[in-house]
């Protein structure tokens, strides 16, 4: 593929496309600048923001080759160069692992092990060497550091284990047992055991990969982010009014509520006499532990300021959060509530920003549902109308927004992904994707030709991760 470079406003280079990322991006700290990894087209060269070249080069040579490198001086210097032929160099893997896997901490709705994932990022960081930026790496090594005993604990499961190991976990483990002892001092409480264990990873890596669940039995783990279209709905009459309302993933902590759409039920109370009442229940995530600091907070048409503030209580089955508040002032439609979390601060998303996230919601659903159900396309039928979801939102977001040209990009993107489910299904859906591709396969406007692209379903960035393979594991394994 053919990378272009070019010299932004503020002077650093930006090297490929800057990616549509429907579903947010991977993003990883390197020497010098900042990697992009789009989920929905993993195996597309990453785009590169390099804000010191000097310190970057290591990081283009072995990412892209020696032209690139060549191509971005020059650009640096005030050229103006054409798309540059780029080669997947001998970093690729580690970084488009690293990516992703920072990207599925942020975004999977699925509750992956912190424990699993906190070594698949130790690992791939070790295999970077010190191409990664300072702060990257030092936190790459503080989540090896805080998984020492874990994973010695786990080479012994391994060993002893008769049978039920999750999928790709001994894979795991064999890399992380001499990644975790290059950076374990020499005077921790782990080393002598973790020493010991690095000397029978062979053992450890003769136990193969362990059994990989199929989609219908994932799809049935309360640990699956809920992945079924739910539309809003209204139920009631003028004096209680039940409404539905989804979380946005950014305004709450990871994995404390339920990830599907339309979790929360609301009930504005119009009774005389009296201040009107809002109550407010959020599904809580299967198997949380309880949080603090949720809150609920309901906007009104034009107005900056919230109509209801109250805060949300664990109810005693440990399954919803529930409050209540009084109602200040007049309520007009459209009504916005919003579940957050009150420490971070953060004001609420509405209007296009609001549908905008809703897609990127759906987008995600999309790429993780694909990437455990493997290329055997388990999930394709449930994905197909996730990815239609968030192309209908994206269309509405960017009719509203302010940047409509990345919404018409994020839409694309959502299509071309669309378009590679429906190839690989039966004759029927296989029509279907040519019919799509001859209405939306050309890039027109702002959208380009890597954004109408279908990706391949088979490649490698479609692997699942250790950390997702794990998902299922029965009760003796603890991940965590």
């Amino acid at each position: 593929m053919e990378l272009p470079i070019r010299l932004a406003d503020g002077g650093d280079l930006l090297i490929g496309h800057r990616p549509a990322a429907p579903a947010g991006t991977g993003m990883v700290m390197v020497r010098g600048g900042a990697l992009f990894l789009d989920p929905t087209a993993p195996d597309d060269p990453p785009h590169l923001t390099v804000h010191d070249l000097d310190e970057a080069a290591a990081v283009l040579d072995l990412l892209y080759g020696s032209a690139v490198v060549e191509a971005a001086a020059q650009v640096a210097d005030g050229a103006v160069r054409e798309p540059v032929p780029a080669e997947s160099g001998p970093v690729a893997a580690a970084l488009r692992e690293l990516g992703t896997l920072r990207w599925l901490e942020r975004r999977s709705p699925d509750r992956l092990p912190a424990g699993l994932l906190d070594l698949g990022i130790g690992v791939a960081a070790a295999a970077l060497d010190d191409l990664l930026d300072a702060a990257e790496s030092g936190d790459a090594e503080r989540r090896l550091l805080r998984r020492a005993g874990l994973v010695t604990a786990l080479s012994r499961q391994l060993r002893d284990a008769t049978g039920g190991a999750p999928a790709g976990l001994a894979k795991l483990i064999d890399a992380a047992l001499p990644a975790v002892a290059a950076v374990l001092p020499f005077d921790s409480p782990d080393r002598r055991d973790l020493v010991h264990e690095v000397e029978l990873a062979d053992a450890v890596a003769a136990l193969g990969g362990g059994r990989r669940l199929d989609w219908s039995e994932l799809a049935a783990l309360a640990e699956i982010g809920d992945r079924t279209l739910a539309g809003a709905q209204r139920a009631g009459d003028d004096e209680d009014e039940e409404r539905t309302a989804s979380v946005d993933w950014d305004q709450v902590p990871r994995h404390v509520l339920d990830t599907g759409e339309d979790t929360v039920t609301w009930t504005l109370t119009r009774r005389d006499p009296g201040v009107p009442l809002v109550t407010v229940a959020v599904r809580a995530a299967a198997g949380a532990s309880p949080a603090a600091h949720l809150a609920f907070r309901l906007y009104g048409a034009g107005l900056p300021f919230p109509l209801a503030v109250g805060q949300l209580i664990p109810t005693p089955a440990g399954d919803a959060y529930t409050g209540s508040a009084p109602l200040l002032g007049s309520a007009a439609d459209p009504l916005v509530l919003d579940v957050h979390d009150v420490r971070l601060e953060r004001p609420p998303r509405r209007g296009a920003d609001r549908i905008a996230a809703q897609a990127v919601r759906w987008t995600a659903r999309t790429v993780t549902a694909l990437r455990l159900a493997g290329p055997a396309g388990g999930a394709d039928e449930v994905v197909r109308g996730d990815v239609q979801q968030a192309a209908r939102m994206f269309r509405q977001a960017g009719a509203r927004s302010a940047d409509p040209a990345r919404a018409a990009r994020q839409r694309a993107r959502c299509i071309a992904l669309l378009r590679a489910v429906l190839a690989r299904g039966g004759p029927g859906v296989a029509r279907e994707a040519q019919r799509l591709a001859a209405r939306e396969g050309a890039a027109a406007g702002s959208v380009l030709d890597v954004d109408v692209a279908p990706p391949d379903l088979s490649g490698p960035g479609w692997s699942a991760t250790a950390a997702e393979l794990a998902l299922g594991a029965g009760p003796d394994w603890d991940l965590r």
